[in-house]
């Protein structure tokens, strides 16, 4: 064979083989819930808060830290990659979200249902594929389009709390809806290791002892057998007291009470004086991550006649 014939042989392979050769797939994040309920109950737990919400993913998971309309509380989500029931990620990358629209397609699911969600990179599309476990051919795929949305560095603050209480979600729940709808403001208040509420609203007032267990280095306080809630007393204190009590929003209160589907206790960290956003803590059960909000207090008439 002639050297000119078979360089013309190796060209003809050579094009051969650049078309058999695929096309490189690009990116993609891919995370499964076994349980669609409990991605529902997230994105609830979020909703009344945060419409708009960048999602960014990372080899440790899905994270979302996002604030309110208002400018008064904001949210920071983890969702563990280890602990979803499966979870793929290419590279980093985040992607924006309506919850609203969320919230609609995730109306009717439940625990028997399992639920995907895929994005590729470069495309304006979130996929989210709802599987019945029970049933393959009751099958659903949802297609968002993704919302353009400006991503600030928002980080959340970090600093050391003094007051620290631990309470079951029920308990949570129970304080913030049959309290909270008693007036604007909750105050909060440490007296003697026991956390104590107050709430005073135009035609009523409730004065209230959850059952919390304060925390101080990560360990309970054993508190003294609690005598009978005096309500004189308790009152004074929160009137002579004032520096050591802090003051939120109600309403912020019951929309965080919505995480307490997805977890089982939560965590409230305070600065007395007002001197700093109040923590609230919720793991998420399983091990799946956890949602903490931070809320700042609100200011009472004399911390502006303070200013003045």
């Amino acid at each position: 064979m002639s050297e000119k014939k078979r360089k013309k042989n190796n060209n003809e392979n050579n094009k051969k083989k650049k078309k058999k050769k695929k096309k490189e797939e690009p990116s993609k994040i891919v995370a499964t819930f076994n349980d669609a309920s409990t991605f529902k109950l997230i994105i609830t737990s979020i909703n009344d808060l945060a419409k708009d919400i960048p999602i960014r993913c990372d080899e440790e998971g899905i994270h979302i830290t996002s604030m309110d309309s208002a400018h008064v509380c904001v949210i920071k989500l983890t969702v563990k990659g280890s602990s979803l029931e499966s979870y793929r990620i290419d590279k980093p990358m985040t992607f924006a979200l309506n919850t609203s629209i969320l919230k609609k397609i995730l109306n009717g699911v439940d625990k028997n249902y399992s639920l995907s969600l895929e994005y590729t990179d470069g495309s304006d599309e979130i996929d989210i594929c709802i599987t019945n476990k029970t049933d393959k051919n009751d099958e659903k795929t949802y297609s968002i389009k993704e919302i353009d949305l400006d991503v600030d560095d928002l980080e959340a603050p970090t600093m050391e709390y003094s007051h620290v209480y631990s309470m079951t979600s029920i308990e949570f729940k129970s304080m913030c809806s049959n309290q909270g709808s008693m007036g604007e403001s909750t105050e909060m208040c440490s007296i003697d290791d026991v956390l104590h509420i107050k709430v005073v609203g135009d035609d009523a007032s409730v004065l209230s002892r959850p059952k919390a267990v304060r925390i101080i280095n990560d360990k309970p306080v054993e508190t003294r057998e609690l005598s009978k809630l005096n309500k004189s007393d308790v009152n004074k204190y929160f009137n002579t007291h004032r520096n050591e009590c802090i003051s939120c929003a109600s309403k912020y209160l019951a929309y965080f009470s919505k995480a307490c589907g997805v977890s089982e206790w939560c965590r409230i960290s305070m600065l007395v004086n007002n001197d700093g956003p109040v923590q609230i803590y919720f793991p998420l059960k399983n091990d799946l991550g956890h949602i903490t909000y931070y809320l700042a207090p609100k200011l009472r008439d004399d911390d502006y006649d303070d200013d003045n």
